[in-house]
């Protein structure tokens, strides 16, 4: 009973996360991968000069591919071409890209 109450759980979770990714969603590209990301960026609260720290978060990411620093990050919706800032990792379900 309780598998089938997770692979319920599960999917439910899925079709969450494509439905907001669908309405908040922007495409991107990261090392030559198409993908569809959520945007988010805040002030540094630690650094010593005023400064931004940026992110994506992917909830499917592709899978093998792994995502490393210095990676080229393209954002045409924001013109805006960076790289990524160190290594991703994940938070809650979602791979987490801090970009430049």
């Amino acid at each position: 009973m309780t598998g089938a109450t997770g692979g319920r759980w599960q999917r439910a979770a899925t079709r969450l996360n494509a439905a907001v990714d669908d309405a908040l969603g922007i495409d991107v590209i990261i090392a030559g991968v198409p993908l569809v990301a959520l945007y988010d960026e805040n002030p540094d609260a630690f650094g010593q000069v005023l400064t931004t720290l940026r992110e994506l978060s992917v909830s499917s990411p592709p899978k093998g591919m792994r995502f490393k620093s210095g990676d080229k990050v393209e954002i045409p919706s924001l013109s805006l071409v960076t790289s990524v800032r160190e290594p991703p990792f994940t938070r809650s379900g979602q791979l987490v890209i801090p970009i430049k």
